[in-house]
């Protein structure tokens, strides 16, 4: 198979656009005014859209908002298939507040595959170009008009002029970048890669993150003295080597807090002003202004490497690559090249037993050309016990030869652990769905295999029940029946039913109600811990699923009233109702508005269940922290008790992370997301963004459930003044959550939650904690709550084989 890629960057002069190329946009220099543009504004009377001169006698387009700001728009066609096109622009910028945008817009499903929007956030600018991508794909029909749009988001004041859309001629020539890619140079930045496999030819394009356009910042004279400066970045969702920081953002530390026995991430960058050779990087120890401390070997150290990976799950003609920084890499060193950042991540982990105060380590910068510089890690542990996580967990599969492959599957098991993480979904798909008729016979599940996970389970230290995936165990019942019962009762594949269960045969379904109770039989013989047995997947109202569910829920209670269940319903069952203890729902059904969170809230009530959310492994295409952040938050506003996302690979092994790894290494990842960590023979482990963020996620939920129980114990009080505390605490919390948007405002405005918001918002639920946890008598370091082995285990270091 040969796939094609393209990577597109935005930057100003991206492209090799062909000589004399067509420009199709029409009136393109503002000569006849706004002729050919269409003005499009929500704020009537407080903006202007008009053409005038520039500074140099040249027409120009020039926007001014008092509020919410405006665009102008022009539709452009017909286009080629499977073509890449540049739009650009050249902008000047006056004391805006807010950002200008120029983009490519469709508004059809035929439309193109990738639109790659440019943009620049600042006040007064010098001229600049502005430099968007669109990319039309195989599957789109040319007829279809596409949109070019200019824009100013928030009050100010911009000029446009000079815009063009081109499109882009694929260049000739290519070179190698490892054994399965080569790579199409279009010049500055853009390329396409050609990956070779065995089913043909396809073409993806591959983008980049938006990126702030600013100018390169002025270094000071202590900074160019030791030849770099170091920013913070305003979030943790990873910086590209091209990153050009704010004002706001250069720092010399960085600041944190956490609660002993929490894992903290943090981060700074080195942007070196020339070239400075190998940088190596060491941690001390942290202390506090009282003498109290403990080890940097409590932190570890990674650097950032950028990945290119496919956005979404599923590869399909429409199908993009996004290229970012995804995986931290344990290091203590790297190459320091002019104008190129280096990201640093550093994990802390607070120990069980550090007495409350703020801690300051140093990060001490040695490189090969010039002296050492200094950068300092500040982290403030507060005098706080947190509850433990619960219901956190994943949908774990790739189960194949786990039990006997014993420290690999308690290494991918530590690992959730050590992330917070309280309990899984065992899902071996392979034992489920096999055959289960032979020799006459309807066979059993094979239980030994799920007790040897259930073993590697507890050993791992998970201190809530595991879920044990039997939706397949239908589908191996149903061969008991003939081929001619099969088509008559509506069997899809041999697997779905498709009659309700009354009109079943009488010895299918006393089959079911025997296998059923043989489980329940066979974990009380075999001293088995508490499991949920999840007998139906995602049984929806208008799905064949939903039958069988309503044949295996009603006859597990008859059969074993006492069998915990599991299940995964998305919406309301209708006659369905069973009562079902452990219910997963795709957290985007109840999350998504507050008439959503209550009728879940209705269901949950209705059967009884305990709710938790599912999500994807937050795959390539969204925002690591941001979207970790708001999953943690929104999970409490809305009902859920904790969230368990799927994710096909836990661990994926390299052979060295002692140097930067492929960043095409993941193009074949097509599926439910993964690996989450990456370790090498030498034992040392690369973790992803999105896992850390997910954890964060889970310790979002902690600082809330550990302030609502301490508000309800103040509540409690025979105080009436801690009783008054305790209830205007609980009223702050469910304010603050109230802040947290739900989904359908977030997939509007993804600005609307980030994860300064939620740091700020935990803060505020931490310090009300502390101050609770003092009036209702609790010692951090005798608090009984957290004596259970959950929160020692949730910082278990990653062992390994």
């Amino acid at each position: 198979m040969k796939i094609r890629l393209l990577i597109f960057s935005a930057c100003a002069a991206c492209a090799t656009v062909t000589v004399g190329a067509e420009n199709l946009v029409v009136n393109p220099r503002f000569d006849d005014g706004l002729a050919g543009w269409q003005t499009h504004s929500n704020a009537a009377g407080n903006v202007s859209i008009l053409t005038e001169r520039d500074t140099v006698g040249q027409p120009a387009l020039r926007i001014r908002a008092r509020e919410i700001g405006a665009s102008v728009s022009q539709k452009l066609g017909p286009l080629k298939q499977s073509g890449y096109y540049r739009l650009s622009a050249r902008v000047r910028v006056f004391g805006t507040r807010g950002d200008v945008r120029i983009g490519v817009g469709y508004g059809h499903e035929d439309g193109p595959t990738l639109c790659v929007s440019d943009h620049v956030v600042g006040a007064n600018r010098n001229v600049l170009k502005l430099s968007a991508m669109c990319y039309t794909g195989a599957k789109f029909r040319h007829e279809l008009p596409v949109r070019i749009h200019m824009e100013l988001n928030g009050r100010g004041d911009v000029v446009f002029d000079d815009v063009a859309f081109t499109f882009v001629e694929r260049p000739s020539g290519s070179r190698s970048v490892n054994r399965n890619v080569s790579v199409h140079d279009y010049g500055n930045g853009w390329s396409v890669l050609e990956i070779q496999g065995p089913d043909g030819t396809a073409e993806y394009p591959v983008t980049r993150l938006p990126q702030v356009h600013r100018d390169e910042p002025t270094p000071t004279e202590f900074e160019r003295e030791h030849s770099l400066m170091t920013f913070v970045p305003g979030d943790r969702e990873g910086v590209m080597p091209d990153y050009r920081p704010s004002d706001r953002e250069r720092a010399s530390r960085v600041t944190c807090f956490a609660s002993p026995g929490e894992y903290e991430l943090t981060t700074f960058v080195i942007r070196p002003l020339r070239d400075l050779g190998k940088m190596n990087f060491e941690i001390g120890d942290f202390s506090s202004s009282v003498g109290a401390s403990f080890s940097g070997s409590e932190a570890d150290l990674y650097v950032g490497d950028v990945t290119v990976e496919q956005a979404g799950l599923r590869r399909s003609e429409t199908t993009r690559f996004v290229r970012r920084v995804k995986w931290l890499r344990p290091a203590t060193g790297a190459r320091g090249k002019a104008g190129e950042n280096v990201q640093l991540f550093i994990d802390v982990r607070v120990p069980d037993d550090a007495p409350p105060g703020t801690y300051t380590a140093p990060v001490t910068i040695r490189r090969e050309r010039g002296s050492e510089s200094r950068f300092e890690v500040h982290v403030e542990v507060l005098d706080l016990a947190l509850d433990r996580a619960r219901n956190w967990g994943a949908f774990v599969y790739g189960w194949h030869g786990m039990p006997h492959r014993r420290e690999d599957a308690l290494l991918k098991l530590r690992e959730l652990r050590r992330h917070g993480m309280t309990q899984c979904v065992i899902s071996p798909l392979f034992v489920q769905n096999r055959p289960g008729y032979e020799s006459g016979k309807a066979r059993a599940p094979d239980f030994g295999f799920y007790d040897e996970c259930l073993a590697l389970y507890q050993e791992a230290g998970f201190p809530d029940p595991a879920v044990l995936a039997l939706e397949g165990w239908l589908f191996s019942m149903t061969e008991s029946l003939d081929r001619e019962l099969l088509t008559q009762y509506g069997f899809a594949g041999r697997r779905l039913i498709g009659v309700l269960p009354d009109a079943l045969p009488e010895s299918y379904r006393a089959l079911v109600h025997h296998n059923l109770r043989r489980l329940y039989d066979h974990g009380l013989e075999q001293s088995l811990p508490p499991f949920y047995a999840y007998l139906a997947d995602e049984p929806w109202s208008r799905a064949k699923t939903r039958i069988g569910a309503l044949l295996m829920y009603p006859t597990a209670r008859q059969a074993a009233g006492s069998l915990m269940t599991a299940t995964s319903l998305y919406e309301s069952m209708g006659p369905f109702e069973e009562r079902i203890d452990l219910n997963f729902m795709h957290y985007v059904h109840p999350c998504r508005s507050a008439e959503a969170a209550a009728a879940a809230r209705q269901e949950a009530e209705r059967l009884d269940t305990t709710v938790l959310g599912m999500a994807w492994s937050m795959a390539v295409e969204d925002t690591f922290f941001d979207h970790g952040r708001l999953i943690g938050f929104m999970s409490e506003k809305c009902g859920l008790k904790g969230m368990m996302p799927w994710v096909q690979w836990v661990i994926g092994r390299v052979e060295d992370l002692g140097r930067p790894v492929d960043p095409f290494r993941d193009l074949h990842i097509t599926f439910k997301g993964g690996p989450w960590t990456r370790v090498d023979r030498a034992g040392r482990a690369a973790r992803s963004l999105n896992l850390l963020g997910y954890r964060e996620a889970i310790d979002d939920s902690r600082y809330v459930n550990t302030a609502r129980t301490l508000a309800q114990r103040a509540r409690a009080s025979f105080d009436r003044d801690v009783r008054r505390k305790g209830e205007m605490a609980l009223r702050r919390i469910d304010a603050l959550l109230e802040s947290v948007p739900y989904k359908e405002v977030y997939d509007e405005d993804e600005g609307s939650w980030n994860d300064a918001a939620a740091t700020r918002t935990r803060r505020r639920i931490a310090m009300m904690a502390v101050d609770l946890q003092a009036s209702v008598g609790i010692d951090v370091f005798r608090r009984e709550l957290n004596a259970s082995p959950s929160r020692r285990a949730t910082a278990a270091p990653l062992e390994t084989p």
